[in-house]
């Protein structure tokens, strides 16, 4: 049973090779507003742009990573390819579960329903719109604001839940929002809160995006903490957890009331 759930996962997370690993952005706005549809209860968010990919030879490898990954495990499971994808979001209530994949792109959505029929999803309902399941999986898929939801069935019906109720979403959150609204506009995006992505520092959110440079990647982090005193201890915590989260070791922290600012860079990796 979950088998194919486990794979689905480690193909999503095999892209960089790394949980907290590389996703790609192109424009805050696809990802503030994919957030504002997801449930507060999500602790990770990894946001790629596959446009972003598909047209930077210097991004071939990521590419092809995502290609050969997550887009024929999609493709095999509801049956549609990447190729009209311009974001897709993993996000996660903690590591390895309760997984959610938004994909935002150019798709005719009832072929998208004609191939969730072909491959085995039956159509039923959950607060007032339609749902589809999977015969093999508990997986399921939902349209929401003209994007698609794939994932385990009981996160797929809390987007719907929030959606259709007006709830609280992981935007309304105001420690990722002040993350978010903090981070620079680049080609990869990752938002996390918790224990299990930070470990013993106090930190309440974080984030990092990455924006391409002169043939390295710069990398910019923003981790918020419950009182400046809290960051300030944290400030050399953070720097190395950076430091080895991107492979490198210049990171560079300063401290911003509540907040640590980090700057650094890194390669771009070809393989």
């Amino acid at each position: 049973m979950k088998g194919k759930i486990i794979a689905i996962i480690i193909a999503l997370v095999a892209v960089t090779g790394s949980i907290i690993a590389i996703f790609f952005l192109q424009q805050r706005g696809y990802l503030t507003e994919i957030i504002q549809i997801l449930p507060d209860d999500i602790n990770l968010v990894s946001y790629v742009n596959a446009e972003s990919l598909a047209e930077d030879p210097d991004l071939e490898y990521w590419h092809n990573s995502l290609v050969d990954n997550t887009g024929r495990t999609i493709e095999d499971v509801i049956g549609i390819d990447l190729s009209g994808a311009q974001a897709l979001v993993t996000a996660y209530t903690s590591f390895y579960e309760g997984f959610i994949i938004v994909i935002k792109g150019d798709f005719d959505l009832e072929d998208v329903r004609d191939a969730l029929i072909e491959n085995d999803f039956i159509k039923g309902e959950y607060e007032g719109e339609n749902i589809w399941t999977w015969t093999e999986e508990p997986l399921a898929v939902v349209f929401v604001k003209e994007m698609i939801i794939f994932g385990v069935t009981d996160s797929v019906k809390a987007v719907v839940y929030v959606n259709q109720n007006d709830e609280l979403t992981l935007y309304s959150d105001e420690d990722i929002k002040s993350i978010v609204d903090r981070l620079p506009v680049g080609i990869s995006s990752a938002i996390y809160r918790g224990e299990e992505a930070f470990g013993d520092i106090s930190a309440v959110a974080g984030g990092t995006s990455i924006t391409k440079g002169n043939g390295v990647l710069e990398i910019k982090g923003w981790f918020k903490f419950e009182s400046e005193a809290d960051a300030e201890a944290a400030l050399q915590d953070v720097k190395d957890l950076m430091n080895d989260m991107w492979n490198t070791t210049d990171m560079d922290g300063r401290l911003r009331g509540q907040f640590i600012e980090l700057t650094g860079e890194t390669a771009i990796p070809t393989e």
